[in-house]
């Protein structure tokens, strides 16, 4: 544990790194304002349980809870910039990986609580910023990560990460064409994702999709480049390497099949690339893998297939199927002819490349035909390069032959053609030798030897252009014993050529032997159809009929119908107007059919024309039914024969109708469906007219003597259109004048009804029947008027206004009909309707719902005679429902919807006797189904019943009941539940009543769905109590329990109506029908409905206002206890719950008798099993008990109430739990104040070590749902029921508590009070209000330490944390009141917990306090001043804790009230003598803080500490480990004593700097401390004391190292910067002394200056002097600079090359600072430039040379004794040439003259000669050589310098002509179009490098060519071939 002083100590260090404030820190789930109100520890225990929650999904995070996540580190307190940087990198290395394990759960709320403890504790959004988006650029689209970003420290991360700053801005997502767009111009970001991918894995396969779409969109959409491919190639092999990572793998083909189709890859790159995809190839990804390896193949210049590729890819699973799903997907052309390339080359040397081959072709079969030409060439090519292996060549080729035979002919043709030359004449032979031998001199080989007249094999020969060439080829063929490719001789039956067809049919035998009947008869076919009608193919068609009918025909039996429809092709049969002639004669045609075997030929003897062949055809159907089909079939085309045939199969049929009645339907529907074809779509012109006239007659026959078919030809004729109604109608009048009046009148009367009649067919029966009845009105008889009249009635409610309007002109003649034997008077009531009707024509034509309307009117309102519409309906409905057929049903129907609205209850008495009977009719065949058109009726006949009397007549009663109880009607029981009215039911008679409710409860009982009669019928009814009571009586009959479960069903939807006097009386007979389910044998369901309607019964009675009296308290006994019998006795949890719902009802009404037995009833529901419903009712049983359990008066009381769910709580299933345990305590809360502490109580007590955390947490989940004022109240009496059992007073009884149950009870208040959701509810709530809360826990908890010491000091310490986090909740006030008091504690522990709870106070709430809330905090100062006058007798941890607080108050109160600090600077100043080194320490942290606040009144202090200070401090450095804090605490202190007062301390300056400057200060804290005094020495104190003081310590600093000198040199720099003028020339000369002895550091102390960084910050230094300078004091100075390298220092014959590094350095730096100002002052040094140019042109060329002996020393080679190693003189090129550079590029105003260019020019250009061993220097040489042809400006300049450029592209050295040619280059690119007057003489040497044999330096002279035609606009081709 650390120790008050290491918290002190740490807090000191946080507070000296300048962080943030707690109120602005950054916070990715939280405002900043919230987030500043959160300390850090509930960010920890939000982040535990997040990841505890994540665990569980992933349980390799579980390891990061010891160690980033581990309790010790919230406690610990250190910045990340304190960190050293090995402990910095492996922190990273440990957050890197956690990040990384949090990446897939990125979305997720628990990892935002995580991540928002690792921003707070580790800054992990300012540190591991890349290592934050590796993990989660993959949701860059997402709210979350926009909101990420907003938090990122994206400078920190680098300059790449610059586009995200407008989502940092913004606070927007990044959308993926944004992200793309930035990879484009920055690869960098693509391979970052790449390897992020590549190291979270599998777990996040999204990173490694997010990699694979931008490396597709930059492949894609950028031109491929070599830096592109070095980066994209190797990540290809790596994902293809990789199997574990399938991802991985499956990006890798994507992007390599995206960079194939992009550019072109080297020859060794591309082959390479597809043997590692056919080699990586896992077995579930092969398809993937193929499908890229296609990919690549086809898109690259593959020549042939790799060979090791072709080797992996034949172990694969599947080959073939393979290939076929890819040439299903994608093109595979190119890929497949090298494949089988590939595959042909491997058949000699492996035995597996056959099996492919065979394999692969028997998949594809006629897709591989395309390649297989290539592989005839391939194998034969094969088998003459290797002989040795012919026999598997032999065998591929026959199985090539076998499929392909015509492109093993092509392969052979082709390669024979190739090798045309007679030298190849042996070759030719070998391959047609080898053909020949491989098939064995079978018909095989004939067929691919070739052919005299063609040249071709004869197989290619049958498909040759030539027609003649395709007859000598079949004459070839017939001369062969056998043909294995009957398919190419089928395809000549079909020629384009007569006479091939012809020469193919001689060889009859030959096909006959060859091709399957089928397949040769389907050839013959097609052929005769599609030259059917072609007459330059009679005789092929004559031929092609007459092999048919011949050979074929003797050769293969069975095909008889087939060659008949071959021959039907020819039939001169049918009614459209022939277009052309038939080609094949009719005499020829029977000839043909005359040779058929079919019976229809055999009948055949000399036929005249079809008439005669029809005849005799119809004359075989008479013994032979089995043809009916044949002759059916001629309606339409088959295969066989492509035309149809409708007329003659009419015609056959039609001529054998009567000895063979079968075919009357079949000929119907053949007539039915030409004639609606024709009608609709033939034109009568296009029509044969006789043929037409002779289907008319057809069917105006069977009209007469078919009466069967008389309604179906009649709706037929009538349904003719237009112009063929012209046709049909003198047929039509003929045919009617031979038939029955009365007949024709009800057939057309029955079309009128029918569905399936046309409108037009309708409109013209009722034009008919109109001018039947008109013409002939006396033959009407009364029957028929009704018949007219109900036909009429229906016409005129059809929709069709045609129909409607023909109707009503069918009422006026039959208004004037007479009928015999009815005089005028009995026709009254017809004509009075049919006038009616009349007058209103124009109403009933327009409307189709006036005739409803109409005729109720003429009923009902005008007293018309009914008369009429009884004869109708009764017409309509017959006699009974079994005496009409279904389109009478149908029609009756519709005379019903007719009359709809007609209430005379006159004509539905009329129906009654239909009704009944049809009713009874049903009921005596119950198991005949009841069609849809008589429950129609019997609904359209119940409707007027229960509509039109309100009361009722018993016949009408009956009917009713009658339908009711007949079995088989459920839609018209149905009707009847959702018709019948309230009122109907009311006219009945109570016995018709109660008859009627017991026919529906039974009909209930019947197991129909009528579930509207039990829901809406009997409800609306309004059933009497008295009925229902009498049908719940108890009967001996055994479906009784049936019977009244049917009752119960009905029962609570009646409930509602009842008065409390007719529900108590229900009660007894329900109480009954429970006591019998008890006893007997009933089902769950029906025990069920029971106690479903006692519940319902009992809440519909008032509640109980007095205790019941006796009987009824009997009553609710015997009710409860039948309820437990019930509850006990079921496995059904439905019956359980209804029991229980019973009891919660029960409640109410007797209280009294249910508490009672109220315990066993919760035990034992609150151990069932508990599903959303029993949830329901256990809450309603506890909201109805709780009322009742909190009276005074209750058998059972809160503690024992709540005891019972408590010992459940194991049994309750968990996800009820904390509702249940909810309502239980809410419903008790109301008057029960502290039911919620009582709750936690019991639970807590139950808890054992086993379950302790799953109970504590479900405690604390469970306070939550409470009000905070509640919780506060619960949390009160937790810490009173702790004094309660600790002292036995008995004021709270707990049996059974222990010590264990004291500890889990009071720890579960500190626990409670620091929970983050308790916080939430809190900031909702007023805080004012709370208050009162919070004092009275903190009273609790004081009351509770105050119990003395005797107690155990683990409770006191669960009371002490109860206040620790009290105290965030408390108001200043009462906070400051409890801290007083603990400070009175006896106890040094509880003392120093308060001081600690006083510091963390201050600190959290300072920048919120009032004045008042102030001055309570300094008044606690006396208090602590006190604790330190003691010192050498107190605790040293007290003392710490004491000046720490005094510390803390200073800080934040001391400027404001100073006079109240001023007397504790004397008792703060004694305890700096301290033996205790801590003690010391604080003490003078304290005492700095204190000259902070306090200035000039602590300065007569100052020599009396400041000495003991730096002593201290000295002690330390000196002293061991031990002392380190105290090192630590001084040189804090020491920080602020120089930041408040430096100029007091110039005394002590020298000892000071000697200290700060230290090496041995290692410590992170120390050294920041450390620079932050020198920073405040810098800007404090006076140069004239100061500037002395650091040039005495620089030799100090030069011993120390290369630290030191960076710190004095940074020092010094700052002192510059603030320097105003007048300083600066006051101090002018001591700096340059300064800075010339600091320059002369590498020569001088070559060792302390190695390192670069010191020099750089020598040199900054200089720079921030020389620009505080004036020009005119800027030159001075520079030329002291000047003089000062130029010095020639004894025992040196030339200037120092050190001097010359550092002073070229400073030159650049100059130069790139002041540009074209510092231009001019180059005129100073420009020689020594050009001499260090010559010496490095040549010095450093000779450097590398093996042997020098014959090289001739230079001038300077021979006087400089003590040379200088390369090293240097290589480091003084570089930093001249720099210079040179930056003067050629600010030079602006013409500087470089002729003769300055001159100067430098030469030796300039020759340090290209280094490129070989200096790239650096020759990568700034050739800039500096453009940007000196720039500020020249004139050509005549350049010229020289181009030539002596141009001649060092003559080097043996290809790295010098490389740079030449950058050089060139540069020029283009910096001068432009003005340096193309140097092209001409340019131009050989560029076609020199044209042809370098360096390939880098050809391809830059190729670059470089190309620039100069973009400048020129020309083509340099013609230069440069000449």
């Amino acid at each position: 544990m650390s120790t008050s002083l290491a918290s002190q100590l740490n807090a000191l260090k946080a507070q000296s790194t300048s962080a943030p404030s707690q109120r602005k820190l950054a916070s990715f789930v939280h405002d900043p304002k919230v987030a500043a109100k959160i300390d850090l520890r509930t960010t920890f225990e939000h982040a535990k349980q997040a990841l505890d929650h994540l665990c569980a999904m992933d349980g390799a995070l579980d390891v990061y809870h010891t160690s980033l996540l581990h309790q010790s580190k919230v406690q610990a307190q250190f910045h990340r910039s304190l960190l050293t940087k090995e402990e910095n990198a492996a922190l990273d290395v440990e957050l890197g990986g956690l990040l990384d394990a949090l990446s897939p759960y990125f979305l997720l709320p628990p990892t935002h609580q995580v991540l928002e403890y690792l921003i707070r504790r580790y800054e992990v959004h300012t540190w591991n910023v890349e290592q934050l988006l590796g993990a989660t650029l993959c949701y860059h689209e997402s709210p979350v990560f926009a909101r990420l970003v907003t938090i990122l420290d994206l400078g920190k991360a680098g300059a790449r990460w610059s586009f995200l700053e407008p989502v940092k801005a913004n606070n927007v997502p990044l959308l993926r064409a944004n992200l793309a767009k930035r990879c484009f111009t920055d690869a960098s970001i693509v391979r970052f994702i790449y390897d992020a991918a590549r190291r979270i894995g599998s777990k996040n396969p999204k990173l490694m999709a997010l990699y694979t779409l931008l490396a597709m969109e930059v492949v894609d959409k950028s031109k491929i480049t070599d830096q592109i491919l070095r980066w994209v190639l190797p990540n290809v092999f790596d994902g293809l390497r990789d199997r574990a990572y399938p991802e991985h793998q499956l990006a890798s083909y994507m992007i390599a099949t995206k960079l194939a189709s992009k550019a072109t890859i080297a020859h060794a790159a591309r082959s390479q690339l597809v043997v590692a995809i056919a080699k990586s190839a896992p077995a579930h990804a092969q398809l993937d893998a193929l499908l890229c390896l296609i990919g690549v193949v086809q898109a690259q210049p593959f020549d042939t297939l790799p060979v090791d590729a072709l080797k992996h890819m034949l172990q694969y699973d599947d080959v073939p199927q393979l290939l076929r799903d890819a040439m299903d997907a994608y093109d595979a052309s190119k890929f497949l002819k090298l494949f089988f390339a590939a595959v042909v080359a491997l058949l000699a040397a492996d035995p597996a490349a056959e099996r492919i081959f065979f394999d692969v072709v028997g998949e594809l079969q006629s897709d591989a035909a395309p390649y297989m030409e290539d592989v005839v060439r391939s194998v034969l090519t094969q088998a003459h390069a290797h002989s040795k292996a012919n026999d598997v060549h032999q065998r591929v080729l026959v199985h090539i032959s076998k499929r392909y035979a015509d492109k093993l002919d092509a392969g052979l043709n082709a390669l024979l053609q190739e090798l045309g030359d007679e030298s190849d004449d042996e070759t030719k032979a070998f391959f047609v030798a080898f053909v020949a031998q491989t098939f064995d001199g079978s018909s095989a080989a004939a067929m691919h030897v070739p052919l005299a007249e063609s040249g071709l094999s004869l197989l290619l020969s049958l498909d040759h252009p030539n027609a003649d060439i395709r007859v000598n080829a079949l004459q070839a063929v017939g001369k062969l014993s056998a043909f294995d490719e009957p398919d190419v001789l089928l395809r000549r039956l079909n020629d384009d050529s007569p006479a091939v067809v012809v020469a193919a049919t001689k060889i009859g035998a030959l096909l006959l032997e060859s091709a399957a009947p089928l397949a040769l008869l389907d050839a013959v076919a097609h052929a005769v159809n599609q030259r059917a009608t072609d007459i330059n193919f009679k005789a092929a068609l004559s031929a092609l009929l007459s092999f048919v009918t011949g050979p074929f025909a003797k050769k293969h039996a069975g095909f008889d119908n087939a060659i008949l429809d071959i021959l039907l092709v020819f039939a001169p049969s049918s009614w459209l107007v022939a277009t052309t002639t038939p080609v094949i004669e009719f005499a020829k045609w029977v000839g043909f059919l005359k040779t058929l075997q079919h019976p229809f030929g055999q009948a055949l003897k000399a036929p005249k024309d079809l008439s005669a062949i029809a005849t005799a055809w119809s004359q075989v159907l008479k013994a032979n039914t089995t043809l009916l089909e044949t002759v059916q079939s001629w309606a339409a085309p088959t295969p066989f024969r492509h035309v149809a045939l409708p007329y003659l199969a009419m015609h056959v049929l039609f001529l054998a109708r009567k000895d063979q009645p079968a075919g009357v339907p079949i000929l119907m529907s053949l007539v039915r469906d030409a004639w609606t074809t024709v009608n609709a779509s033939v034109p009568i012109e296009g029509i044969h007219r006789p043929s037409l006239v002779h289907v008319v007659e057809m069917v105006a026959t069977i009209m007469t003597h078919e009466s069967n078919n008389y309604d179906d030809a009649l709706s037929l004729l009538l349904h003719a259109a237009p112009k063929y109604f012209e046709v049909v109608q003198p047929a039509l009048h003929d045919t009617l004048a031979k038939h029955s009046w009365s007949g024709l009148l009800t057939s057309l009367c029955r079309l009128v009804h029918r569905a399936d009649t046309h409108e037009r067919a309708t409109v013209r029966a009722l034009t008919l029947v109109a001018v039947m009845v008109e013409c002939n009105p006396t033959a009407l008889k009364l029957a028929d008027l009704h018949h007219v009249m109900l036909t009429l009635l229906v016409a005129m409610h059809t929709k069709s206004p045609a129909i409607r309007k023909t109707a009503v002109q069918g009422l006026k003649p039959l208004a004037k009909v007479s009928i015999d034997k009815l005089d005028r008077a009995a026709l009254a009531p017809y004509t009075k309707a049919m006038l009616a009707l009349a007058h209103v024509k124009a109403e009933l034509t327009m409307d189709h719902q006036y005739i409803t309307t109409l005729c109720h009117d003429l009923v009902d309102n005008q007293g018309l005679d009914v008369t009429w519409l009884k004869a109708i309906v009764g017409a309509a409905l017959g006699k009974s429902s079994d005496a009409l057929s279904v389109p009478l049903k149908l029609r009756a129907a519709q005379v019903l919807n007719v009359l709809a609205k007609v209430e005379h209850v006159g004509v539905w008495e009329s129906t009654l006797t239909w009704f009944s009977h049809t009713i009874a009719s049903v009921h005596s065949s119950e198991t005949a189904p009841v069609g849809v058109e008589d429950r129609t009726l019997l609904k359209q006949l119940v409707s007027h019943y229960l509509t039109n009397w309100t009361k009722p007549p018993k016949a009408v009663f009956d009917a009713i009941l009658a339908a009711l109880s007949t079995a088989g009607l459920a839609p018209v029981h149905k009707h009847i539940a959702l018709t019948m009215p309230a009122a109907w039911y009311a006219g009945l008679s109570p016995a018709h009543q109660s008859t009627l409710v017991a026919a529906l409860v039974q009909l209930l009982r019947s197991g129909e769905d009528v579930s509207d009669i039990g829901s809406q019928l009997l409800p609306r009814l309004q059933v009497s109590a008295d009925i229902m009571a009498k049908l719940l009586h108890h009967t001996k009959v055994n479906s009784w329990a049936a019977d009244v479960t049917c009752v119960l069903e009905v029962l609570p939807s009646l409930l509602p109506h009842y008065k409390p006097t007719e529900l108590e009386a229900l009660l007894t007979p329900l109480q009954h029908i429970l006591t019998h389910f008890t006893q007997d044998k009933v089902s769950e369901y029906s025990v069920q409905m029971v106690l479903t309607v006692l519940h319902a019964t009992c809440v519909q009675l008032p509640k109980a206002a007095t205790e019941a009296t006796k009987a009824k308290a009997s009553h609710a006994k015997t009710l409860v206890e039948l309820t437990m019998q019930v509850v006990e006795a079921t496995t059904s949890p439905q019956t359980r719950n209804a029991a229980l719902l019973f009891v919660s009802s029960l409640v109410d009404l007797y209280p009294t008798q249910v508490l009672h037995s109220l315990v066993p009833i919760l035990s034992h529901a609150s151990n069932l099993h508990m599903d959303e419903y029993s949830f329901h009712v256990l809450q309603e049983i506890v909201q109805h008990a709780v009322p009742y359990v909190t009276r005074d008066t209750s058998p059972i009381k809160p503690q024992q109430f709540l005891q019972t769910f408590v010992a459940a709580f194991d049994s309750i299933p968990a996800i009820r739990r904390t509702e249940l345990f909810h309502v239980v305590l809410s419903s008790l809360a109301v008057n029960h104040e502290d039911s919620l502490g009582l709750g936690l109580v019991l639970l807590l007590h139950s808890m054992a070590s086993e379950t302790e955390a799953r109970r504590s947490s479900f405690c604390h989940t469970l306070a939550e749902l409470f009000s905070p004022e509640q919780q506060m109240r619960a949390l009160v009496f937790l810490v009173e029921t702790t004094g309660h059992l600790q002292d036995g007073d008995g004021a709270f009884v707990l049996s059974g508590s222990t010590d264990a149950t004291v500890a889990y009870l009071l720890s579960f208040v500190p626990l409670h009070l620091q929970r983050k959701s308790l916080h939430l509810q809190i900031l909702d709530q007023d805080a004012a209000a709370l208050q009162e809360a919070y004092l009275g826990l903190a009273q609790a908890l004081l009351l509770y330490l105050r119990r003395g010491a005797d107690h155990d000091d683990d409770l006191s310490g669960f009371a002490m944390d109860g206040m620790h986090n009290l105290q965030q909740l408390l108001t200043t006030p009462g906070f400051v009141a409890v801290i007083g008091e603990l400070l009175q504690h006896d106890d040094s522990v509880i003392r120093r917990r308060a001081l600690t709870l006083f510091n963390e106070r201050i600190e959290e709430t300072e920048g919120s306090l009032t004045p008042e809330e102030e001055l309570l905090f300094v008044d606690m100062l006396s208090d602590l001043s006190d604790a330190l006058t003691n010192a050498s007798d107190a605790l040293v941890s007290d003392l710490q804790m004491a000046l720490l607080s005094v510390d803390v108050l200073t800080r934040f109160f001391a400027k404001k009230h100073p006079t109240t600090f001023l007397p504790v600077l004397p008792t703060v100043l004694t305890c700096t003598t301290h033996a205790n080194g801590h003690v010391v320490g604080s003490a003078f942290v304290c005492l700095s803080n204190l000259s902070l606040a306090l200035g000039p009144a602590v300065f007569p202090y100052v020599p009396k500490f400041f000495p003991t200070l730096l002593a201290a401090l000295e002690g330390s450095i000196e002293s061991t480990d031990e002392t380190h804090t105290l090192q630590q605490c001084c040189m804090v202190a020491l920080r602020n004593f120089t930041a408040k007062f430096p100029q007091f301390l110039v005394p002590y300056l020298p000892r000071m700097l000697h200290l700060l400057f230290l090496p041995t200060l290692t410590h992170a804290q120390v050294r920041v401390a450390a620079q932050a005094s020198l920073t405040s020495l810098a800007h404090g104190m006076e140069l004239r004391n100061l500037l002395p003081a650091l040039q005495d310590m620089y030799p100090v600093c030069c011993g120390h190292g290369p630290d030191a000198l960076v710190q004095l040199f940074d020092l010094l720099s700052t002192i510059v910067a603030s320097m105003d003028r007048t300083a600066v020339k006051t101090h002018l000369t001591n700096l340059m002394r300064f800075f010339l002895m600091a320059m002369d550091g590498r020569r001088l102390h070559p060792v302390t200056f190695a390192a670069d960084v010191v020099e750089d910050k020598l040199l900054q230094a200089i720079l921030q002097l020389v620009l505080k300078l004036s020009e005119k004091q800027l030159k001075p100075l520079f030329l002291k600079f000047v003089s000062w390298v130029d010095v020639v220092l004894p025992g040196d014959a030339a200037p120092s090359v050190a001097r010359q590094a550092v002073f070229f350095r400073l030159v650049v730096r100059l130069s790139d600072q002041l540009r074209s100002i510092f231009v001019p002052y180059f005129a100073h040094i420009l020689p020594q430039c050009a001499t260090v140019c010559e010496w490095g042109a040549t010095d450093l060329v000779n450097t590398d040379e093996a042997d020098g002996f014959f090289q001739r020393p230079t001038k300077k080679q021979k006087t400089d004794k003590n040379s200088t190693s390369a090293a240097d003189k290589t480091q003084v090129v570089l930093y001249v040439v720099q210079s040179l550079h930056g003067c050629f590029v600010h030079d602006t105003d013409g500087f470089m003259d002729k003769e300055k260019f001159d100067a430098i020019m030469p030796s300039l250009v020759d340090l290209v000669e280094l490129a070989g061993r200096h790239p650096d220097i020759v990568s700034v040489v050739v800039k500096a050589l453009a940007h000196l042809a720039w500020a020249a400006k004139n050509d005549l300049l350049w010229k020289p310098m181009h030539h002596r450029l141009l001649m060092k592209a003559r080097s043996d050295d290809a790295a010098v002509r490389l740079a030449t040619l950058q050089a060139i280059e540069q020029c283009y690119t910096v001068v432009g179009e003005e340096f193309l007057a140097m092209l001409p003489e340019s131009i050989p040497f560029l076609a020199e490098l044209l042809e370098d044999t360096d390939a880098d330096v050809e391809a830059l002279c190729h670059k470089v060519i190309k620039q100069i035609e973009e400048i020129s606009g020309e083509s340099l081709d013609q230069y440069l071939t000449a």
